[in-house]
């Protein structure tokens, strides 16, 4: 089928992982979805898989699955491609699932696309989206080879969705040759997690020993309010400090400032590029109600951070000895002549 999407699944810790959730309502955004889960699963796991839009999923409950690495689930769904020839099968970006879908794509003869973020599929063929330098630029990559698409779709690429579906079952024979036996698992170690886990985070805002107090955190809960959400993936405060330094010792233009950032050591900023700054920018700018009546212009997240910062150092104000003014725009007009400055 040209719009059959299989979506090889995860279950970590006895849950479905939320990727394998996340491919799944993609593929039933775009296509035709079924899920392929081997192994002992959780109870309720063909449920949930189709609830997240499969409509199909195939499983073996066989302990081999389980007990042996990667080669009886790649015979096995080898066997599937071949009978069902699905345009395209999705794995996350796991050790597990890239272990699988490398050696799939050898067995197959065929190319596989990684740290894909979002894919079309296309003329019987599929366009892959790949993010490069922290998502500022957005390449695309297509297989022409012929039969089934290998992609490893990114973390958090998608936004998953209940679907309503239920899922038929069909039963996938364990192989049973020995030459798939040849790594068993001896033991699994579960590593104990320490601090806060992030995997389930869309924006992640951290503070350092320079907040000093916990009640100062509050102001970073302000900040994430603000972010609303958006991926970056590039440090926005620090971008924005910078640019502030920047223009409160060095008068210039963005591009000044990132050459003028090579001669100092500011924390935390040596991965920020011209880009960067650009669009920490294009942020602070963004407008987020329109101008009241008598206003000059419209509110913009600048101001919001602005009356934040004031709001907490407004008792700095009750002995004002230094003011930097930014005097880029700064003009005078009227009367006065002479002896006027």
């Amino acid at each position: 089928m040209a719009d059959l999407i299989w979506v090889y699944s995860e279950v970590v810790d006895e849950k479905i992982t939320p990727t394998t959730l996340e491919m799944l309502s993609k593929a039933a955004e775009i296509g035709t979805a079924e899920a392929i889960i081997l192994g002992p699963v959780p109870e309720g796991s063909v449920e949930t898989l189709g609830s997240y839009g499969a409509s199909k999923v195939f499983h073996s409950p066989d302990p081999v699955f389980r007990d042996y690495l990667t080669l009886p689930a790649v015979e096995s769904i080898a066997g599937l491609i071949q009978k069902h020839h699905p345009a395209v099968i999705l794995f996350a970006s796991s050790y597990g699932s890239r272990d699988a879908a490398a050696a799939l794509s050898a067995k197959l003869d065929c190319g596989a696309i990684t740290d894909v973020s979002d894919f079309v599929l296309k003329d019987g063929s599929v366009d892959a989206t790949i993010p490069a330098l922290g998502g500022s630029y957005q390449n695309t990559s297509t297989l022409v080879s012929q039969g089934t698409k290998i992609l490893l779709i990114r973390p958090k690429s998608f936004e998953p969705k209940t679907h309503g579906k239920t899922a038929t079952v069909e039963e996938v024979e364990a192989p049973a040759q020995s030459e798939v036996r040849k790594v068993r698992v001896t033991d699994r170690v579960t590593v104990k997690l320490e601090g806060p886990q992030l995997e389930g985070a869309h924006v992640v805002v951290s503070g350092g020993r320079g907040l000093k107090a916990a009640d100062n955190f509050a102001m970073l809960h302000s900040l994430a309010d603000l972010l609303g959400g958006r991926g970056f993936e590039f440090a926005v405060e620090r971008a924005v400090f910078v640019s502030v330094l920047h223009r409160l010792f060095v008068s210039g233009s963005d591009r000044c400032c990132e050459k003028w950032m090579a001669d100092y050591a500011i924390p935390s900023a040596s991965d920020l590029r011209l880009h960067h700054l650009y669009r920490a920018m294009t942020w602070l700018g963004e407008e987020m109600e329109p101008a009241a009546e008598g206003d000059l212009a419209p509110r913009c997240v600048k101001d919001l951070i602005e009356e934040k910062l004031f709001e907490r150092r407004r008792d700095l104000f009750a002995d004002l000895s230094v003011v930097f003014m930014d005097t880029t725009s700064l003009s005078f007009q009227g009367a006065g002549g002479e002896t006027l400055g």
